[in-house]
């Protein structure tokens, strides 16, 4: 019997170690919350944690949610091929 797949989830690791100011964290997770729930349906049957380090405040939100965006579509792309 084949088991229906799951949609998609979210997990998010930002922490106050890395990235210092509240108001950052909140960028980046609102950010990477936006990217998933565009892609949401192409990512289904996934379980994803997201680990932001400090080298994402180097970024504006745009550069943020294509890089985010690009690991997305290979994670997808490498498991149909």
């Amino acid at each position: 019997m084949a088991t229906a797949r799951h949609s998609a989830r979210l997990g998010l690791a930002v922490s106050k170690k890395q990235v210092k100011r509240a108001v950052d964290r909140n960028r980046i997770k609102r950010l990477i919350r936006e990217v998933f729930r565009h892609r949401r349906d192409s990512l289904k049957g996934y379980d994803l944690v997201v680990m932001a380090g400090p080298a994402v405040l180097r970024s504006d939100n745009r550069e943020l949610a294509e890089t985010l965006g690009r690991q997305f579509d290979k994670l997808v792309n490498r498991s149909a091929g």
